[in-house]
């Protein structure tokens, strides 16, 4: 195969742009995005007829020792709830369950609940759900 002699330059160029090109994007640092780790799910369909008049809501919540609330309802109102630091202690009905950090769980249309701190410190947690607008 015979080539153009005004092409070879051309070409030889070409390759070298190329192979610069190549080495100077290895040395650019990657950019690293989030990690997401999911941690549950809640179906919203089940929980209510609609979202009209309705807000999603993310609050801490904060139980000093010796703090608890009163049995409720989530019917129409679903949460989940993060324990970002000490314990807290869910009631429903007989059963009782102690969460600690890291832990998550969910109040859904069929939960009828109240909790506790039974501990030495606050329990603090992250509790995000939809309520009617205030």
């Amino acid at each position: 195969m015979t080539i153009v002699p005004s092409i070879k330059p051309l070409i030889w160029f070409s390759g070298v742009i190329l192979v610069g090109a190549g080495g100077a994007h290895a040395q650019t640092p990657e950019l690293k995005g989030p990690v997401a780790k999911p941690l549950l799910n809640l179906d919203l369909a089940p929980e209510m007829d609609s979202v009209q008049d309705r807000v999603m809501r993310m609050q801490l919540t904060t139980y000093e020792p010796g703090a608890s609330n009163k049995r409720h309802s989530h019917k129409d109102r679903p949460e989940v709830v993060y324990i970002l630091s000490g314990r807290i202690i869910e009631h429903r009905g007989d059963d009782a369950k102690e969460y600690g950090p890291g832990d998550v769980f969910t109040a859904d249309r069929n939960t009828n609940h109240w909790m506790e701190n039974k501990g030495t410190v606050p329990a603090v947690m992250l509790v995000t759900g939809i309520a009617k607008k205030e």
